[in-house]
Formats: C-alpha cells, sequence, structure tokens
C-alpha cells in the first residue's frame, strides 16, 4: 500500500478468511505485515507480475517512494516465479532445513515435498532435530481433499525417520510458516510442493530474529492443541499409502 506497507502470507478476500481459524468454514491462516526498505521488494514482486500481465511497467516514486528503515530486524524476501526462473523459495526451505541443528517447526497445508525436500526432512530428524509438522486434516474442496490424500501418502518415508506429523482439525488449515533453531522464521504464501516451487508465483519472508521465532514457536504450540497426531501404525494400519499418489518430479528436472 503506497509502497509504505506490505502483507504477504495465503489469505484472500471472502468469507472463508474472516474467522478465527478455529471453527469449521473459517480458514486458518498467519499473514505477516511489514514496514521500511523491505516493502521495495514486495512492490518489485508485484510489479513484476503486473508486467508480465499487462505489459505495463511501475516505477518512480509514486510505487517505489523513499523509505526510512523501521526497526531492526533482519529480513530478506524470497520468491518463486516461473517467468523469470526463480527458484528461490525452495533453495530458501531445502537450505533452512539443511541447516537446522535443534528443530524444525514447520505448518502448511500441502505437505507434498518431492524426493530431495523429504530426503532433508529424514536427515535433519535422524541427526536429532525435532521436526515437527503441522498440516491439513480438513478439506473444503475436491482438489483439497486429492491434495490431502497425496500428501498422507507420503507420510511414511517421514514417520519412519522420526518426523512428527499432526493433522489440523477445526477447519482447512491455510497457514505456511516455518520456525527453525528458534530464530530463523519464514511466513508467506508458498506451500512444500512442487506447484508452488516450481509453477506459481509466490511470496515468502524470511527473519532472523528470536523474539519473533518465540512468537511462532507459541503460536504453533497453540495450534497442536487442535491437531491429531498421524503415527505410522496409523499410516500403515489404514493404507494411506494407497489412497493416492502422485509421483513427485524432482525440481531440478522441472527447471
Amino acid at each position: 500500500m503506497d509502497g509504505r506497507v506490505g502483507f504477504t502470507g495465503g489469505t484472500g478476500i471472502g468469507e472463508k478468511w474472516t474467522g478465527d481459524g478455529r471453527h469449521s468454514g473459517h480458514w486458518r491462516q498467519t499473514d505477516v505485515r511489514v514496514e521500511g526498505p523491505i516493502v521495495r521488494h514486495l512492490q518489485a514482486a508485484f510489479a513484476e507480475n503486473w508486467r508480465d500481465t499487462t505489459g505495463m511497467l511501475l516505477g518512480g516514486d509514486a510505487y517505489f517512494p523513499p523509505v526510512e528503515r523501521r526497526g531492526d530486524l533482519v529480513i530478506q524476501s524470497v520468491k518463486s516465479s516461473p517467468a523469470s526462473g526463480a527458484a528461490e523459495a525452495y533453495v530458501l526451505f531445502q537450505l533452512a532445513i539443511e541447516s537446522a541443528r535443534s528443530s524444525i517447526y514447520l505448518t502448511n497445508p500441502y505437505f507434498v515435498p518431492d524426493g530431495a525436500m523429504t530426503d532433508a526432512l529424514v536427515r535433519a530428524a535422524q541427526r536429532g532435530v525435532d521436526v515437527t509438522i503441522i498440516t491439513a486434516g480438513h478439506a473444503d474442496s475436491t482438489l483439497d481433499r486429492l491434495v490431502r490424500e497425496a500428501s498422507q501418502a507420503h507420510y511414511g518415508h517421514a514417520l519412519r525417520a522420526g518426523v512428527k506429523i499432526h493433522e489440523y482439525g477445526p477447519a482447512l488449515l491455510h497457514a505456511k510458516t516455518m520456525v527453525v533453531d528458534g530464530r530463523w522464521v519464514s511466513i508467506g504464501s508458498a506451500n512444500l510442493d512442487n506447484r508452488s516451487f516450481a509453477l506459481n508465483n509466490e511470496l515468502n519472508l524470511a527473519f532472523l530474529d528470536r523474539v519473533l521465532a518465540a512468537k511462532l514457536t507459541r503460536v504453533f504450540k497453540e495450534d497442536l492443541a487442535f491437531t491429531k497426531p498421524v503415527t505410522l501404525d496409523d499410516w500403515e494400519r489404514h493404507g494411506l499409502r494407497n489412497l493416492f499418489y502422485l509421483p513427485m518430479i524432482p525440481l531440478r528436472d522441472q527447471l
């Protein structure tokens, strides 16, 4: 807004985003509002999409006014854009997972990682990192149900390595956040699937800040109270691996 205030996340315009995320029909979402120089990066991402869609260039002080520093947060803007060949969001998630030493708290509605991303989560769990994932346990549409079943088909490899997976229950989970080692945070629009990483235009913000990480960790643990854990026994007993399987083509083969 006015090149001075920016938002990113997964919120859309509609009734589904008007509730508290704890009741059916009102999605659970996390967004972030920022001010300061980082807003220019959000504006630039929009300007790129606007150019690709309309052929019009947005520039000058009307869209990119001089913006003063507003605080001490260390922030990085990370996007995925098939038009420009940017796979920054994929690299962001991969590096964050590979760098984790104590904990990964991941909230994402669509847990359909490719082989490399799954292997990174498995390696993290095997080296003693607390890898806990909250994903969607409720579906509002046929597409959401198909994606949920695809997600469940990929649980086994992670569960065997000690990754803890919880399905959110009250409403559709639509938040996309990650907290690593209690100090690094990602909030944005990217889902943990190849569509977000290679096909869609997505925008996440990454923060290096213990205070914000502690706040998101509290939110994560509050959400856990509204989830059902998925065990390997449940996964194998209920035949979830056979429900619906989408072979995941490694992202490097798509770019």
